[in-house]
C-alpha cells in the first residue's frame, strides 16, 4: 500500500551515505551538468517545490534477486560519470530503491557532500589538470535580479584557486558547511567574521 512520508534533505542523504538507498538497474545514470544542480538549489532557497520522490521498500527476501547501483558523490566527467555497484551482504532489511527522482536526489548529495570535476575547454582529455574538482558555493554577497533562468540566489561550482583568488572567504559560502552548523546561530556568526552583517545599528 503506497504512503506518503517527508523526509528532510539531511535524511535523505544519511540515508545515501548509509546505503539505505539504492537504485535499480532499470535506473538511468545521473546526467544533470553543474548548471542543473545550481537551479535546484536556487530553487530549494526561493523555497519552490522540488516535487516528490517515490521510493520502493524491498523486501529483505528479494534483494539478491536484483542488481543494485549506489549514488555518486564525486562525480568526474571522465573517472567517475558512473553510479557505484552495491553489492548486498546477506539479507539487508531497511534497503530502499529509489524509483523517480535519482536526478534531483544525486544532484543535492554532490552539491552538499561531494565534488564536480567536468572537463576545461582547450584541454586535452588525457590532461589530468582538464579536470579540477569543483565544490558548490553560494554567493552571500548578491541577489540576482533580472535573471533570464529566473534565479535569485548565485550558486556555483568552484575550484580551490577560485575561491581563493575572487576574495571567495568575504563573500562566497560552502554550501556543505550548512550540514554542519547545529545551532540556529552559526550562520549569523558566519557573517559577523565575513564582515558582510554587523549588528550596529
Amino acid at each position: 500500500m503506497a504512503s506518503k512520508i517527508d523526509i528532510t534533505v539531511k535524511e535523505a542523504l544519511d540515508n545515501i551515505q548509509g546505503k539505505k538507498y539504492v537504485m535499480p538497474a532499470i535506473q538511468r545514470e545521473f546526467v544533470w551538468d553543474s548548471t542543473k544542480i545550481e537551479q535546484l538549489f536556487d530553487s530549494l532557497m526561493q523555497g519552490f517545490p522540488i516535487g516528490s520522490f517515490l521510493f520502493w521498500q524491498v523486501d529483505p527476501s528479494t534483494v539478491q534477486d536484483y542488481k543494485w547501483y549506489g549514488f555518486v558523490t564525486d562525480y568526474h566527467e571522465k573517472l567517475r560519470k558512473h553510479n557505484p555497484a552495491h553489492e548486498p551482504t546477506g539479507i539487508e532489511a531497511g534497503l530502499t530503491a529509489v524509483l523517480d527522482g535519482q536526478q534531483r536526489l544525486t544532484a543535492l548529495n554532490i552539491g552538499l557532500r561531494g565534488r564536480y570535476a567536468n572537463k576545461l575547454p582547450r584541454l586535452r582529455w588525457s590532461n589530468p589538470l582538464a579536470f579540477p574538482p569543483k565544490h558548490l558555493y553560494l554567493n552571500i554577497a548578491n541577489y540576482l535580479e533580472d535573471d533570464e533562468l529566473g534565479r535569485r540566489y548565485e550558486f556555483q561550482f568552484l575550484t580551490d584557486n577560485a575561491f581563493n583568488s575572487d576574495g571567495g572567504h568575504y563573500k562566497w559560502f560552502k554550501v556543505a558547511k550548512i550540514l554542519h552548523m547545529e545551532a540556529p546561530t552559526q550562520p549569523a556568526r558566519f557573517l559577523l567574521r565575513t564582515g558582510l552583517f554587523n549588528i550596529a545599528g
